[in-house]
C-alpha cells in the first residue's frame, strides 16, 4: 500500500509537487528510509557487492535530487559579483533605516524594519528609502540590468542620497 503523500504526489496535476527536490514529498522520506534499512539485509550476504551498491545508489540519488543545476548554473553565472556584493551589504549590514535592494541581497539585511525588492513591474519612490542596494550587472528575480541602471540613475538625481560604493 502506497502512503497517501506518494498517491497525492503521484497524481497532483502541479509539477512543483510532482517535483521530488521540492519540500512535499518529505513525509515520505521515513517509509523510503525504512526500505532502505529492510533493503540491507538481503545485501549482507554478499558484503562486498552490497555495500557498493548502496554507495552507488547513495551518489545516484544524492545527485538526482540535490538539484545540482542551481549550482553549476544558476548561482555560478552570479560568481563574478560575489566579491563586490558582500562588500556592498557590509556597508550597510549594521545600519539601521529601510532599504531598496534585489531579491537575491534582501535576505542579507532582513533584519530591518523595512525591506522591499526592486522588480521591474513596481513602481518605488526612491525617497521613501534611506539606502539603494543593486546588484546592476546581475539584477535577479523580476528585474533586469535596464532597469537597475535606471533606479541608479534617479537615485544619483536625488539630492539626499550620496553614491557610497560601486565596483
Amino acid at each position: 500500500m502506497l502512503p497517501p503523500t506518494i498517491a497525492m504526489n503521484i497524481l497532483s496535476i502541479d509539477p512543483q509537487q510532482r517535483y521530488l527536490a521540492n519540500h512535499y514529498p518529505l513525509p515520505i522520506l521515513p517509509f523510503l528510509i525504512l526500505v532502505a534499512i529492510h533493503s540491507i539485509d538481503t545485501f549482507t550476504t554478499n558484503k562486498k557487492w552490497g555495500y557498493k551498491f548502496i554507495i552507488f545508489w547513495l551518489i545516484l540519488s544524492f545527485a538526482t535530487m540535490s538539484r545540482l543545476n542551481l549550482f553549476l548554473g544558476e548561482y555560478l553565472y552570479t560568481l563574478d559579483t560575489w566579491q563586490a556584493n558582500n562588500e556592498a551589504i557590509a556597508l550597510v549590514k549594521n545600519k539601521k533605516g529601510s532599504i531598496l535592494t534585489t531579491h537575491e541581497i534582501a535576505p542579507h539585511v532582513t533584519h530591518r524594519e523595512q525591506v522591499k525588492m526592486a522588480f521591474s513591474d513596481i513602481p518605488h519612490n526612491l525617497e521613501e528609502f534611506e539606502y539603494i542596494l543593486l546588484n546592476t550587472r546581475h539584477a535577479g528575480y523580476r528585474s533586469d540590468r535596464n532597469y537597475a541602471l535606471s533606479l541608479v540613475e534617479q537615485a544619483k538625481k536625488i539630492p539626499s542620497f550620496k553614491l557610497e560604493y560601486q565596483k
